[in-house]
């Protein structure tokens, strides 16, 4: 069920996910569930102290070897790594070595004066928040503060945390305490609602739609929330506006009473047809849409289509059979695509040129797939390779003439090479979002790592052995390395899901770890922060 500032999903056996759409999930949990509950977000069993309790996981744990699967911690990396259920594979930065995330820069004393002041109405006991402070605990009080401060300094916004900081506290008050606060104004956090809406401190969660126009078939989502709220006779329209009933979409055949708003289609369930709501009050206008020759109907992030069946991959329009790229390249000039996607297409789109390096390279494919035939994941690349010649330049430039560099000297640049081809400088730029690796050994040398939240090279200590290639002598050359692509302006918008009602999974950038992640886009509106799938983002987006 959504409302104008919440989505509320509620599974089998009463467990509640509550999400904002924006920084802010709730998970309810029955009473009968408190001692079968946990995780990061603890037990559920009333006891907070308790909360930081180890996991299972046997990854990532190698730097805590006296960790007890249910003992108690208060180290917040040894708490999150014993939860680690699997490595991304597909990210270069993810290692099975699990480096422990850097500590956050301290706050400057001015900026956190700043926040302090920014976040002060929050505990204020003549503010908007009187009523309800009254009942909170002591310490409650000081972890909501501390934490609206901690944002607003470190994310250096001193407009929106205290709103998102605010709605939060809000919530608490009406849920845990059964105090309406009314706090936003036309000065503080005000609301702009959409057309046929009002906004109201507390109102029914279960809004008035085409299909329960008095808003009472909401299950066991009741109660009140902050937002805005449809006016008296209007419905809501699932997005973020509210019109006249007499305005509502397409009922859907053989489902009871619901309704698909105008301009909505979706795909049945066997793919055998594409319909689609043209005019309000009107009947669905569908189109016959079986799946052509090597197609499978099938589920691909969150999309219901028509996909290739192993061993075809999409060329176009078309299913087609997998080609080997070697086939009709000479062996003197060989270049593979080094890549991992779900489909050949995305492979040719996403994949880098790198050169097999040797006269016999041995390019190779090879495809995976689902139970039902759906093609999964595609691989190409170089099976093996040999050394660069001796006068090639290895990492950093070095000279490898000069024997005294030995094994550092084997790097070979990607592109499109011959038998006598000089290797020239690897490109290091696919390092630089790993963690800084201290290395082994015994000296204490000064180096330089790229560091993505800021945008720049620091220094950490290097012991002089090991480590991994985020490794510079001088910040000159970090910078080269790892500065020198520009990133889109569109890839540094704010997430942002739309206003639609259809949600489908897709990735935004995240430029303050220079990632790419998921996030659930209604299928309206939006920025240019969105892409369909990791690589398309990261290829788009991602500065190494």
């Amino acid at each position: 069920m959504r409302t104008f500032t919440t989505i509320y999903v509620t599974v089998k056996g009463g467990i509640q996910v509550i999400w904002d759409g924006n920084t802010r999930v709730q998970v309810n949990t029955p009473d009968n569930m408190k001692t079968k509950m946990c995780g990061l977000c603890g037990d559920a069993n009333g006891n907070t102290d308790n909360d930081w309790t180890i996991g299972d996981s046997n990854l990532c744990m190698d730097a805590f070897p006296n960790a007890k699967a249910g003992g108690k911690t208060n180290n917040v990396n040894e708490f999150g790594f014993s939860w680690t259920q699997a490595i991304d594979t597909d990210e270069a930065s993810c290692t099975d070595s699990c480096p422990n995330p850097p500590d956050p820069d301290a706050c400057p004393v001015i900026q956190e004066q700043k926040a302090e002041a920014h976040c002060k109405p929050l505990t204020d006991p003549t503010g908007p928040f009187k009523d309800c402070l009254a009942k909170m605990e002591d310490s409650q009080k000081k972890d909501l503060f501390d934490n609206c401060v901690y944002d607003s300094c470190h994310l250096n916004d001193f407009e929106n945390v205290i709103c998102d900081h605010s709605a939060s506290m809000a919530k608490i008050c009406q849920g845990a305490y059964e105090v309406t606060v009314t706090w936003r104004s036309d000065d503080l956090c005000p609301m702009k609602c959409g057309e046929g809406m009002e906004y109201k401190a507390c109102g029914n969660i279960c809004l008035p739609t085409c299909s329960d126009p008095k808003g009472v078939n909401c299950g066991d989502t009741d109660g009140c929330e902050e937002g805005c709220f449809c006016k008296e006779g209007m419905v809501f329209d699932g997005v973020g506006s509210c019109y006249s009933s007499n305005k509502c979409g397409c009922k859907v055949p053989d489902q009871g009473d619901v309704y698909i708003n105008v301009g909505v289609s979706y795909i049945t369930e066997d793919c055998g047809q594409h319909c689609a709501c043209e005019k309000a009050g009107g009947d669905l206008v569908c189109t016959n849409n079986a799946c052509s020759a090597n197609k499978v109907c099938s589920v691909k992030e969150g999309v219901r289509a028509c996909y290739c069946k192993a061993p075809f991959v999409l060329d176009g329009a078309q299913c087609i059979t997998l080609n080997s790229p070697c086939e009709t390249i000479d062996d003197s000039q060989l270049q593979c695509l080094t890549c991992t996607a779900v489909s050949e297409e995305a492979c040719n789109a996403a994949g880098k040129m790198e050169t097999c390096g040797q006269s016999d390279a041995i390019c190779e494919t090879v495809v995976k797939s689902s139970k039902t035939g759906e093609v999964t994941k595609v691989t190409k690349g170089c099976a093996s390779r040999t050394l660069c010649s001796q006068a090639s330049l290895g990492r950093d430039g070095q000279d490898c003439s000069d024997s005294s560099y030995g094994s550092s000297c084997t790097q070979c640049n990607y592109g499109e090479v011959d038998k006598d081809f000089v290797c020239k400088v690897a490109d290091p730029i696919n390092v630089c979002g790993l963690f800084p690796d201290e290395g082994k050994g015994t000296q204490s040398l000064t180096r330089y790592y790229y560091k993505p939240s800021k945008g720049k090279c620091v220094t950490f200590t290097y012991k002089g052995q090991d480590g991994n290639g985020n490794n510079f002598s001088t910040e000159e050359k970090c910078q080269t390395a790892c500065n020198a692509a520009s990133i889109p302006p569109e890839c540094l918008l704010e997430i942002n899901p739309g206003t639609g009602s259809s949600f489908t999974k897709r990735f935004y950038y995240d430029a303050n770890t220079n990632v790419c992640k998921k996030f659930n886009y209604s299928g309206v509106g939006g920025n240019g922060n969105n892409f369909k799938n990791k690589d398309e983002c990261s290829n788009k987006c991602k500065k190494f």
